[in-house]
């Protein structure tokens, strides 16, 4: 069985956006969930509605790369409503050598990036896919 990738994405709402960013996210989270049956888990969680995180969980890299091929407008029309000045990333488990590219250019402009790629061990009841 391959290790699970599971990113966290943090960022604040611009201010007077949450409705639109609401309704842009349903949008995406749609798309996602038609078009890339092999994503496990996307969950989003808001506070006040000044900020959100969502969890993305995919069974492998491979999984990764093609979320990032198949969702990179969708997940685009998103990013007008967020602030990227707050944001931070969480990486756990192993992503692909382009993927990762990716996130390195993210903190290099400076999102702050958590990245653990050294998987010690767990277990989850999800079925195999």
């Amino acid at each position: 069985m391959s290790e699970p990738l599971i990113f966290t994405f943090t960022s604040a709402i611009k201010e007077g956006k949450l409705q639109e960013y609401e309704h842009a996210l349903r949008e995406a989270i749609a798309f996602i969930k038609t078009r890339e049956p092999r994503v496990i888990a996307l969950e989003t969680y808001i506070d006040d509605g000044t900020e959100a995180t969502t969890v993305l969980v995919h069974p492998d890299a491979q999984s990764q790369d093609f979320h990032l091929q198949v969702a990179a407008q969708t997940l685009q029309e998103l990013y007008e409503f967020l602030d990227f000045t707050k944001m931070s990333i969480g990486v756990y488990g192993r992503p692909s050598e382009p993927a990762l590219g990716r996130i390195t250019e993210l903190a290099e402009s400076g999102v702050a990036l958590s990245l653990k790629t050294n998987y010690l061990g767990g277990f989850n009841r999800l079925p195999a896919l």
